[in-house]
């Protein structure tokens, strides 16, 4: 093998590396600073007040803890977990499990309880790359469970999973590798 291909799959796996090794994006109640919050405890009220900031009152995704569901159009590319790291049901993680994932535009994080006060927090998480861990901790610590987080993407696109991005990289490793092979064959006659 040549050093030049050499050299280009040292690159891909100091990429893939770099990649695998993403730091989950912490939320924590208290200590991270919310867009908006309220006591509001009807989602219609709250889309009201969201919707200026989020730009629709639809939501992208949704984990719900009563029977660990996922909604939205992205509800196969997300899981929420409740109550994780030892911690009470009022703490959570929102991973990506593959597929589409939100990226682009203007995101924000809904986190909601209903009895406690305040019973709802907005989170900007804009540049958040839709495929990074979210952890949230020290939510409605008096007594306090989750009922849901949602996350919303103000005109963000909706990205394919990195499994075309691999076919490109490949497709042009590929291209070099020929094009390095046609080089030297045709500098040896």
């Amino acid at each position: 093998m040549n050093k030049a291909l050499k050299s280009i799959g040292l690159v891909v796996v100091g990429l893939a590396v770099l990649v695998g090794s993403a730091q989950a994006l912490l939320i924590t109640a208290g200590t991270t600073t919310p867009a908006l919050f309220g006591d509001n405890n009807s989602q219609s009220e709250i889309n009201a007040l969201i919707a200026p900031l989020v730009g629709s009152t639809a939501f992208d995704y949704k984990g719900i803890p009563a029977g660990n569901t996922e909604d939205g159009p992205f509800a196969s590319s997300y899981t929420t977990t409740y109550g994780i790291g030892g911690l009470d049901v009022a703490s959570f993680q929102i991973t990506y499990d593959g597929g589409s994932f939100i990226s682009g535009g203007d995101i924000y994080l809904l986190v909601k309880d209903g009895n406690n006060s305040p019973n709802w927090y907005l989170y900007d998480i804009t540049g958040w790359n839709g495929q990074e861990t979210i952890q949230g901790q020290n939510f409605f610590s008096n007594q306090g469970n989750l009922s849901h987080v949602s996350i919303y993407g103000n005109g963000g696109s909706r990205v394919p999973d990195g499994g075309m991005t691999l076919v490109l990289l490949g497709s042009s490793l590929t291209g070099l590798a020929f094009f390095a092979r046609s080089r030297k064959i045709s500098r040896s006659k």
